[in-house]
This record gives C-alpha cells, structure tokens and sequence, in this order.
C-alpha cells in the first residue's frame, strides 16, 4: 500500500475502537488534497514541502509557492509543466473560487491502480500509457496506471456542471473530433508534458483554460504550447509557429459563431418592448383616474 487511510482520514486508533464516524476526520477539502499534491516548499524553505497540515482545518495549509519565474516548472504564460501542479493551478482557477475541490470531480477512494511491470511482460493495453523506470542509463521496467481516478467519465462529469456550455460547442461535432473521441479537457487540461515520447497525459493543467495559439505566437511556439496544435493538428505542418497561425485563423469564424449564436438566443426573453411598457403605463393612469371620477 502506498498512500493509506491515515493520510487522508487522520489517525484512526480511536476510530477503530469507536466505530464511530465521528471520531474520524473527513477532509474533503482542495487543501487536504493539495498538501501533497503541490509544488512549494515550507515557509522558510527548510524542506521541498509543506508541513504542518493539520486535516481538516484547511486554513493550516501554510507554504511557500514556487516563484513563476522557474523556467523549469512554468510556461511563460505561467501555465505549469511540471508534476506535482495541481493545488497551485487549481488555486488559480473560477473553480477554487465558486468552491468546487479537488473531490468534486475525483474519486478518493477509486484513484486506480499503479502495476509495476518488466521489460517484456507490460500488458499491451498499457502500450502507450507506460512509464519507463530507468536504472543506471537502462530501462529497467515500466510502470503503468489503471483507471481515471474520476466520479464519472470525464464528458459526463464536465456536463453535469456545464450542461449549457456543449449548446456552443461547435468542435465537438466535426467527424474528426468524434473520431478522435475529443472532450472538454482535450482544450481545458491539455496534457503539456510527456514522462517519455510513449505517453500521453503524464501531466495535464488543473487551472481550466485552454492554451491559446496567440500565446504560443507571443511567446514563441517553441517553448509555449498550445490547446491546438500541440497534441492535435500536428497535419498542419511540422513549424509550430505556422501550426498556432493556422489555429488562430481558424478560430475565428469559430469564435463568431460561437459569439453570435449565445447573443442571439437569450436577450429576446428578457427584454421587453418600450412599447408595450408605454401601453401599460397609459392604461394604468387611465383606469387610476376612472376610479377616482366614480
């Protein structure tokens, strides 16, 4: 077993003899989760992580972040890229905000399970989704992960929040997209690191927002990637910089429709004509003073 019940839960010693779920901690706080998973030392600096979490009690959480002028851990847009980011995106984010945590969308107690396997015995399934653990300059094995650690399949989960978002979603209905099974988090958690050239979504964003293409043109498509190009529409030539033109373009119409169609359809049944507003005033003042005359 690798991370047990009394990280999360606490110490269980009185749980056990109580059976009582009063006398365990549940922490499902963005910070509970976020004392491991997040890079920042102890204030002060003493260790390479927080301490003195106590859980429960979110407001505990004290640490020192790390700057975003590392270039080794941050994209010049600030984005991450490194492992370890998801409390310090997270924090970042409208979600942290409106007070959705890390629980909302995963699963604690169904993260799934991390197989170590030899070098001539990873199961195929984990093909392309494999870590390789080197030793001495050689590939030793490899590690693979099954599951999502998710409450539901990810579509599912963005929707039950953002049902009136896929309305607007125009990239979704394209055969391409279909066939290549894109969802939300393709554009809204771009996986932006790779562990080895074999796997995808080593490491994905957690501050919600696309990458766009003008920031990889602004900072250089070299080392700012993109929700565009990056992973998909690598077709578009192998220069990343003429790949994030081309998205730029190609958003645009996009945009627009997008634009155009969340303008159109919500005003109308809110709005009334000054017309009828008029009428209704010189009705009323009309009747106001036939009551009184009689």
């Amino acid at each position: 077993m690798n991370i047990g019940c009394e990280a999360c839960h606490g110490p269980g010693g009185k749980h056990v003899t109580s059976k009582n779920k009063s006398d365990i901690v549940i922490d499902e706080s963005s910070e509970g989760c976020g004392y491991c998973h997040i890079r920042a030392t102890q204030v002060g600096g003493k260790y390479n992580f927080p301490v003195g979490y106590v859980l429960g009690k979110p407001e505990t959480l004290k640490y020192d972040p790390e700057p975003y002028t590392s270039n080794a851990s941050f994209f010049p847009d600030k984005t991450t890229k490194r492992h370890r980011e998801q409390y310090l995106d997270v924090k970042t984010s409208k979600h942290y905000t409106a007070g959705t945590t890390c629980v909302s969308c995963h699963s604690p107690h169904d993260a799934g399970t991390v197989t170590v396997y030899p070098v001539s015995g990873l199961s195929p399934e984990f093909a392309d989704r494999s870590v390789a653990i080197f030793d001495g300059g050689k590939v030793t094995g490899y590690s693979a992960w099954s599951g999502s650690g998710l409450k539901m399949p990810k579509e599912s989960l963005c929707k039950s929040c953002h049902g009136s978002v896929s309305e607007y979603h125009n990239h979704s209905y394209t055969d391409a997209a279909k066939k290549a099974a894109i969802t939300c988090t393709d554009c809204h958690m771009p996986d932006v690191i790779n562990v080895n050239s074999k796997l995808r979504g080593a490491l994905t964003t957690h501050n919600f927002k696309s990458l766009s293409p003008e920031n990889s043109i602004k900072y250089g498509a070299d080392v700012m990637p993109n929700s565009c190009t990056y992973r998909c529409h690598q077709d578009k030539g192998a220069d990343k910089t003429a790949r994030a033109n081309w998205a730029l373009s190609a958003m645009g119409p996009a945009a627009a429709t997008t634009t155009s169609a969340a303008t159109t359809t919500a005003p109308a049944t809110t709005t009334k004509a000054p017309a009828f507003e008029l009428l209704f005033a010189v009705g009323a003042l009309f009747i106001a003073t036939f009551v009184r005359r009689r």
